[in-house]
């Protein structure tokens, strides 16, 4: 049985249908990003940016205080120490 070749349309015209529409297309988003890039949100939100990381860099030099240095330094110390005796008794260790 044959395969039927006969359509409704004109395949070029349709082609070159689907080709501008797909154009279109994607000089609308295109369009959209640059719309959304310039809106009157985005400066506020960068300078909100940099006011949060102030915050949060005050917020970590006020927690670092000479009690907690001394506790880090203390769970460092103990860290390594421990690090150093665990490598020491690994089986099959070559250091």
């Amino acid at each position: 049985m044959p395969i039927p070749t006969e359509t409704y349309r004109n395949i070029k015209v349709l082609n070159w249908l689907f080709a501008g529409s797909a154009l279109l297309l994607l000089g609308v988003m295109g369009l959209s990003v640059v719309q959304d890039y310039h809106k009157s949100w985005r400066q506020p939100q960068m300078n909100n940016r940099v006011w949060e990381a102030a915050l949060v860099d005050d917020k970590l030099r006020r927690a670092e205080t000479p009690e907690r240095k001394r506790e880090l330094g203390n769970s460092t110390g103990t860290f390594r120490k421990n690090r150093r005796s665990s490598t020491r008794t690994r089986p099959g260790s070559t250091t």
